[in-house]
């Protein structure tokens, strides 16, 4: 009895298994279709997908920062000239007037300019004394357009700002920089505010400017001494009017710096009127002529020299020569000056035209090593290195009479002619 109902329990669990599969078998392709109608996104980009996407937004934002510079330079580009004497220069006001960097010998009488769309322009050296950053031109007839200088900007740090210059190949370049601030500095004895940038400048840049995002300009890019800066424009406008004053067509021409005597050096030159000299600049027509600082200038042609407007005819007139009336060491002397300009070479050297005396007298020179604190010479501004070429109107007899008038063991007035650099000056000790 058992053995047959044991085979009826197999045959149905084997009947039960087959409708198992059988219902698997049909339901397995739906579940696949449904599975395979559920959204999964596209893959994931890989590491190296996603750098390269990474460069390509950067290489976009790059070329969308260069077209807004260049767009900026290309608006102001007008505004600059190219002088062919090796520098750029930035066209002042409409009128004519270019201001430009200053070079390392005398500045020339004219220049040739490209002023753009195809014409140049001779411009005439206004003003360019050796002292000074800056050359002031001006062109026979009005230019097309001229800078806006940026009154008062408020630029905050780190915002750019863009220098702008032309090019050998009348083209223009610009490089974009950030703002770091505006610093007192000085190029020699002359002082001026100075923009900070974050782009070094260098002597391609020279007579460029440097502008702000709106096209004003913000600074004019200046030789001085052995480096490059920017001039802030309102420090360039003072530069303007002190080079094209009497006194700096005077450095201009001859290198011929004078001032009006006062009652300490009257007594001293007993003298009771007159036109001091008070420095002289080495390879300039004053030098090579013999002109010497402690020089007192009495007359100008057959005309007494009172006052420093008495020397106008010196820049004003032409002539072949013009000759000086003048006092050294109490004797009347005359000294002829070129009524041309005489073109210095850039050593600083004489042209041939003449003799540097102050060339000659710093064979007999004693070079200052120290200069103690709280002295007269310290404050008249002599510095260690500096040559003394004459003390008293005469070459220094000894170091120990050098050191007792530089550290104020001698209380009497004295006169030192001094040489720094192709400068030479005099300077009172009272």
């Amino acid at each position: 009895m058992s053995e047959p109902r044991d085979l009826r329990y197999v045959s149905l669990l084997a009947l039960a298994a087959a409708l198992i599969l059988i219902v698997g078998t049909w339901l397995k392709p739906s579940q696949q279709r449904a599975e395979s109608t559920v959204p999964t996104g596209p893959p994931l980009p890989s590491q190296a997908e996603r750098q390269r996407l990474d460069r390509l937004s950067q290489q976009g934002q790059l070329e969308r920062t260069s077209a807004y510079f260049s767009q900026i330079a290309f608006d102001v580009a007008s505004q600059l000239v190219w002088l062919e004497l090796g520098a750029s220069g930035l066209i002042w006001d409409a009128s004519g007037v270019v201001v430009t960097s200053s070079l390392p010998k005398q500045f020339p009488e004219t220049a040739l300019a490209d002023i753009g769309a195809a014409r140049s322009s001779s411009l005439r050296t206004q003003g360019a004394p050796p002292d000074l950053p800056a050359a002031v031109l001006r062109a026979s007839g009005p230019l097309l357009s001229a800078v806006q200088p940026a009154e008062d900007f408020d630029l905050q740090t780190g915002e750019w700002v863009l220098a702008v210059w032309r090019t050998p190949e009348r083209r223009y370049a610009f490089a974009p920089g950030l703002y770091l601030g505006v610093t007192s500095t000085r190029c020699g004895d002359y002082r001026f505010d100075e923009l900070t940038i974050s782009v070094p400048l260098t002597d391609v840049m020279a007579g460029g400017g440097i502008f702000d995002q709106q096209g004003l300009l913000l600074a004019a890019i200046l030789r001085c001494e052995d480096r490059y800066v920017a001039m802030t424009g309102r420090s360039v406008e003072a530069t303007i009017a002190e080079a094209v004053s009497l006194e700096g067509r005077l450095l201009t021409r001859f290198g011929l710096g004078v001032a009006v005597l006062h009652d300490a050096e009257q007594g001293y030159f007993d003298v009771e009127a007159g036109v001091l000299v008070g420095e002289v600049w080495i390879g300039y027509a004053a030098d090579e002529a013999g002109v010497r600082p402690g020089d007192v200038i009495v007359g100008v042609g057959d005309d007494e020299t009172l006052t420093i407007d008495n020397l106008a005819p010196l820049v004003d007139t032409e002539s072949a020569t013009l000759r000086l009336a003048i006092l050294r060491r109490g004797r009347a002397t005359a000294i002829t000056l070129p009524g041309t300009l005489v073109q210095a070479p850039a050593e600083g050297r004489p042209t041939g035209a003449g003799r540097s005396w102050a060339l000659e007298a710093a064979d007999q020179s004693v070079r200052i090593e120290w200069v103690a604190p709280g002295t007269r010479a310290e404050a008249a501004g002599v510095l260690a290195g500096d040559l003394l070429l004459e003390l008293d109107q005469a070459p220094p007899r000894s170091a120990t009479a050098v050191r007792r008038v530089l550290s104020d063991q001698s209380a009497a007035p004295a006169f030192l002619v001094l040489q720094r650099g192709p400068r030479v000056w005099g300077v009172m000790l009272e």
